[in-house]
């Protein structure tokens, strides 16, 4: 599924996207780290962010890859401030930033004008 997800993901198809998390929904299928992460990822490059934020707060499990791909994909399109958000909630929730997290969120701080925040 997660092949699936990644391919979905690279080619930007949404409707496609959200067949396949309706088809993990009807199958029931639980929803792991990597399934979760998977789709957040599939959504935010898809430009739905809104349904990214859906699929983090359904997770019962979060890992530093779930919020980075989160926050990411807030900052691809534009919305610094939320990325920024998601980044203190991840420390909040006791994971420790990497260099992907780290770098992604400088990014958006960057493009947002929040160089002061990003210090």
């Amino acid at each position: 599924m997660l092949s699936v997800i990644s391919a979905v993901s690279s080619l930007g198809a949404l409707e496609l996207g959200q067949w396949v998390h309706d088809f993990i929904n009807k199958s029931q299928l639980k929803l792991t780290v990597s399934l979760g992460t998977a789709l957040i990822d599939m959504y935010s490059r898809c430009g739905s962010v809104d349904k990214s934020i859906e699929i983090l707060d359904e997770m019962s499990l979060k890992n530093v890859q779930t919020w980075t791909a989160l926050s990411t994909g807030l900052a691809v399109h534009g919305c610094s401030r939320e990325a920024l958000r998601v980044f203190y909630e991840m420390k909040k929730a006791g994971l420790q930033p990497d260099h992907m997290s780290i770098t992604g969120i400088l990014v958006a701080c960057s493009h947002g004008g929040l160089v002061e925040d990003g210090s």
